[in-house]
């Protein structure tokens, strides 16, 4: 059976009739160019799509007043996180002292002193967390300062002093509470990697 480079080429075989296409050679190279373009489109378009949602602006707003979601302007608490976000540490935890100095009630200022504990933690300002974590137990002990407390004391390398405060913790979980098996959990977890 002969046939020319362009027809289709029909073959028998106990597993049915197989089909094969022969294109001819300008026309696999015009396919495998037009393969390599789309490719290369598609991997441009998406390295700029990346670099697009990666880029964030080199500053914060010159004034906190400038800033604002959806038209309306930010709290304080927005105005600290966009600080600390575009790098500038110092100005967040100074609006949310500032905030500290205003709150009326003890719990407004507890969720207030953990914030900044938190955000001294994650600069690994491990004495300011301490600071802000001592502040929020002096107003209310709770299972959440407890654990916080018990974070900034293992990342300062006290383990003494971090297992003390994940059984505070522990012991400030409320066995009634929807959560309690998911927190016992974690308090359990941290236990275990202090003993690694």
């Amino acid at each position: 059976m002969s046939a020319d480079a362009n027809s289709k080429v029909v073959t028998g075989g106990s597993k049915g009739v197989r089909q094969k296409l022969h294109l001819g050679p300008r026309v696999r190279l015009a396919l495998v160019f037009l393969v390599i373009i789309v490719l290369l489109l598609g991997l441009a378009g998406g390295t700029w799509w990346v670099a697009k949602k990666l880029q964030k602006p080199s500053k914060i707003p010159k004034t906190a007043a400038s800033m604002t979601i959806n038209g309306k302007p930010l709290t304080d608490k927005q105005k600290s996180e966009q600080a600390i976000y575009y790098g500038e540490y110092d100005k967040g935890q100074s609006i949310l002292n500032d905030q500290v100095a205003k709150a009326a009630g003890s719990t407004q200022k507890v969720a207030l002193y953990m914030q900044l504990a938190t955000n001294a933690l994650n600069k690994q300002k491990y004495d300011d967390a301490n600071s802000y974590g001592q502040d929020a137990l002096a107003l209310q002990k709770t299972a959440g300062v407890y654990s916080l407390l018990a974070q900034v004391a293992a990342k300062q390398g006290d383990k003494p002093k971090a297992q003390q405060y994940a059984s505070q913790w522990k012991a400030a979980l409320d066995p009634k509470a929807h959560e309690y098996e998911m927190e016992l959990s974690d308090v359990n977890e941290f236990l275990a990697s202090l003993n690694k």
